[in-house]
């Protein structure tokens, strides 16, 4: 398998943005804060500091990384399976580089892409991703509520302008 494929397919998977981590969920998480005064972002980055050490959010966070690898594992071989010819075109760096892949490279990169996303293996498991992704969101709002309850006016405000989930 090459993981680095399905870290380029979290930059769009079934026409959305894929769950992010790591960095990816850092700079998703300050997206979320720019509609809040610096005092507000205090009261959250404190909350979230201490929702991060209770150990069901660290539960979750953990199965949402294993489900996000799963996604990618099933994307990577359904990806392969739909157009082998890919293969020479991924390298390690695939995400950082996918900039720099040729049009036509990224045509077929894009054509296995939207075959695999058939695949009922990787739809279940973009399903499994989403739910863990949601659980991994509604066990660190309550872990921050519970640190501060204060706050729940403006994880309202965070939530304002998230689009349902499906």
């Amino acid at each position: 398998m090459i993981p680095i494929l399905g870290a380029a397919l979290q930059l769009v998977a079934f026409g959305e943005v894929a769950p992010p981590t790591g960095k990816a969920l850092r700079h998703n998480q300050e997206g979320r804060l720019t509609n809040l005064s610096p005092a507000e972002r205090k009261e959250v980055e404190a909350a979230r500091q201490t929702a991060m050490q209770d150990p069901t959010v660290q539960a979750a966070r953990e199965k949402m990384e294993q489900a996000r690898q799963a996604f990618q594992s099933a994307m990577d071989a359904a990806m392969l399976k739909a157009d082998p010819s890919i293969q020479p075109i991924l390298g390690p760096n695939l995400h950082e580089e996918l900039a720099n892949l040729s049009p036509a490279e990224r045509k077929e990169i894009e054509a296995a892409r939207q075959a695999a996303m058939q695949d009922p293996t990787v739809q279940a498991a973009h399903e499994e991703m989403e739910q863990a992704r949601q659980a991994f969101q509604s066990a660190m709002d309550a872990a921050m509520l519970k640190a501060d309850p204060s706050i729940q006016p403006i994880l309202d405000k965070m939530h304002m302008h998230e689009e349902p989930a499906d």
